[in-house]
């Protein structure tokens, strides 16, 4: 059994983008905690709405019982406030997500993942889907708390552009009134791009069509903010499940592990002469990815202690932060040893300075 975090910035936003998700992964006997960064204080405000009760109790409320329809093991509330749509005047309240300190926000977010021992981490794409402040603020402090704890694999939830726009298309055919998120050229979203991501760049396609009912009945959960009669309960049940059906993501790359330090393969001697040194670039980007050293030695895979490079696609996680070398004699078989520090010459690959090569031959990257 594994642990799925799922970050949003308001509640609510759990039931659209990753409801068929959290279904799916629940179904399967996963544990899924839902991070919610602030209590929604802007949203719509009901019309039953009493003087002893605040808007955000009314959606923490709500957010309990779509929990529960969902499956949700647990509900944290990062406690920011909500910082209202661009240009609204709750932009300036120093509590607003949106002028959260990201370091502080994502020490934060970095206990719970690490508290709950996350193994997979949805955040939002890098403009939040639509633009709203705080699900920027969502893509930005949700990747540097995935960095600080450690969590394996990250996904950006997003919204399929080019598949929303086919089924909507296809609605208005119908006689249907759906909603109108414009076009490239004139996209009617909060910071003037286009909403969601084009198809071409998503990775991940997770199918929720049996959990379709667990979805709407979470959005349901919400009536605050979403009014009984609104598009999504209007459609037909099938012409529900076609448009949304499938939850899309794309994958990051994957956040480096850390192997448990202190080993009996870590010597005083190659410690005090590794130290701590920055790791080149180059160096880096010749280290096996995870998958491939999983696969090789099983021992540094998974543990705590010793940070393992990642590869996406070609490209390399250059936006982590510098890394330090320790020794792992286990880490690389004779064959990697050679080709990093024997033949590697050819790349331009050297030990570090002061580092045997013996010692080099057996360098690993560690925080």
């Amino acid at each position: 059994m594994a642990t799925l975090v799922c970050f949003h910035a308001h509640p609510d936003d759990e039931a659209l983008q990753t409801g068929g998700t959290i279904a799916r992964a629940a179904a399967m006997g996963h544990r899924v905690v839902l991070v919610v960064a602030t209590g929604g204080e802007h949203g719509e405000a009901p019309t039953d709405l009493t003087e002893s009760e605040t808007l955000a109790q009314r959606r923490a409320n709500e957010a309990a019982r779509s929990a529960e329809v969902l499956g949700i093991s647990r509900v944290v509330w990062l406690g920011y406030r909500d910082s209202g749509m661009t240009g609204w005047e709750h932009n300036t309240h120093p509590d607003a997500f949106m002028n959260a300190d990201v370091e502080e926000a994502a020490a934060r977010l970095a206990a719970i993942l690490h508290e709950e021992n996350a193994e997979v981490f949805t955040t939002y794409d890098w403009h939040g889907n639509y633009g709203h402040p705080d699900h920027v603020a969502v893509h930005h402090v949700g990747h540097r708390a995935a960095e600080l704890a450690g969590t394996p694999y990250v996904y950006e939830a997003t919204i399929n552009r080019d598949a929303v726009r086919r089924a909507m298309d296809s609605a208005r055919e119908t006689g249907m009134d759906v909603p109108d998120f414009g076009d490239d050229a004139a996209p009617n979203t909060d910071d003037g791009n286009p909403f969601g991501t084009p198809e071409n760049e998503l990775t991940t396609f997770v199918d929720v069509g049996d959990y379709v009912h667990q979805k709407r009945e979470s959005l349901r959960a919400h009536a605050s903010q979403v009014a009984a009669d609104s598009f999504f309960f209007a459609i037909p049940d099938d012409a529900f499940r076609i448009m949304f059906g499938t939850e899309c993501s794309s994958a990051r790359a994957r956040t480096p592990r850390i192997a448990k330090t202190g080993s009996p393969g870590f010597t005083d001697a190659c410690r005090a002469r590794v130290g701590a040194m920055s790791v080149p670039v180059r160096l880096r980007r010749m280290l096996a990815s995870p998958c491939q050293g999983a696969r090789k030695n099983p021992h540094f895979c998974g543990q705590r202690g010793t940070v393992v490079p990642t590869r996406q696609k070609g490209r390399f996680n250059a936006h982590l932060p510098p890394y330090e070398y320790e020794v792992h004699p286990r880490r690389w078989n004779r064959a990697p040893q050679r080709r990093f520090y024997g033949s590697g010459h050819r790349f331009g690959i050297q030990p570090p300075p002061g580092v045997s090569p013996r010692c080099a031959r057996q360098v690993a990257q560690v925080t």
